[in-house]
């Protein structure tokens, strides 16, 4: 169950019936204040792409996963969320809304919100 900051349950929508401006500007609306804008540049987001490329060190043992299955996962077996990266623009369901509300409550270290522009290179790269 996922409640906001003054402890009211928080029930999510399915945001499929919106056009893209109006879902992405209400998950920006839900979910304010709990990420931060990243671009390609940012050392997070570079830090996943040599993580997926195998270029960098890896003594934790990080592995990188997408999509609602696999932070199912994560929240499933309380496995430990080091960084959520979000594209607002792929979040559309009531069930995509509450595991991202519920790995904010988990503390990721850090949430970073992309574009759906470069979103799409990284998600090509998990699918190799």
């Amino acid at each position: 169950m996922c409640y906001n900051f003054l402890g009211d349950y928080m029930k999510f929508i399915d945001l499929n019936t919106m056009n893209d401006e109006k879902r992405i500007s209400y998950i920006k609306e839900v979910f304010r204040n709990k990420y931060i804008e990243a671009s390609k540049k940012h050392p997070d987001i570079l830090s996943l792409i040599k993580l997926n490329n195998n270029s960098r060190p890896n003594p934790l043992n990080e592995i990188a996963l997408e999509g609602i299955w696999g932070l199912n996962l994560i929240l499933k077996y309380n496995k430990k969320l080091n960084y959520l990266v979000i594209c607002p623009e792929y979040i559309k369901t009531a069930e995509a809304q509450s595991l991202v509300a519920e790995a904010f409550e988990r503390d990721a270290k850090l949430s970073e919100s992309i574009t759906q522009n470069l979103f799409a290179p990284l998600w090509e790269a998990f699918s190799i």
